[in-house]
């Protein structure tokens, strides 16, 4: 579950991600345990054994959990799309996924959705920047995220576009 803050088991709500109150723990439980599962770091050591075996169950395993993710999180709902940092982490984890993973069938078949989820990430970071509350490091992280969208994924569209153009740009 996408949405779960495994500490406490409280579910975020599937709502519009700007009226969900992501300090709220009665809400929402403690959004950086949730937070921290959508990073999908975790899926980086799968990507190093699948590019050191060749082993195609690993790359099911990992289009699975992106697929999954997808489906559990459109465009703007839910907590996971509540900070532009938490995004960028997440962009970065799935580029170095498919740089380790390029040779995989598998996850060259998934690529195209990844790809629009990817696009549309990228977009809500370029419009979302962090400008107040831990702007500086926050700031630094999700333009890694911008950068890594548009090096990784150069192909979905308008990525390249969010990272190369100056702060007056609006899709």
């Amino acid at each position: 579950d996408w949405h779960r803050d495994y500490s406490t088991g409280r579910r975020a709500p599937l709502r519009f991600y700007g009226s969900i109150d992501y300090r709220d723990e009665q809400q929402v439980g403690d959004a950086k345990y949730t937070w921290e599962l959508n990073r999908h770091q975790f899926l980086v050591p799968w990507a190093l054994h699948y590019a050191e075996s060749g082993d195609e169950q690993d790359a099911a395993a990992i289009a699975q959990l992106l697929l999954s993710w997808i489906a559990a999180n459109p465009r703007y709902v839910g907590i996971n799309w509540s900070s532009s940092l938490e995004i960028a982490l997440r962009i970065l984890s799935w580029g170095i996924v498919f740089d380790l993973c390029g040779d995989s069938t598998i996850l060259q078949g998934i690529r195209p959705m990844v790809e629009r989820s990817v696009m549309q990430q990228a977009s809500y970071i370029r419009h979302t920047l962090s400008l107040y509350s831990s702007a500086n490091n926050h700031l630094v992280g999700e333009l890694v995220g911008l950068l890594a969208a548009g090096t990784f994924f150069p192909q979905a569209p308008g990525v390249r576009r969010n990272f190369l153009t100056g702060p007056g740009y609006r899709d």
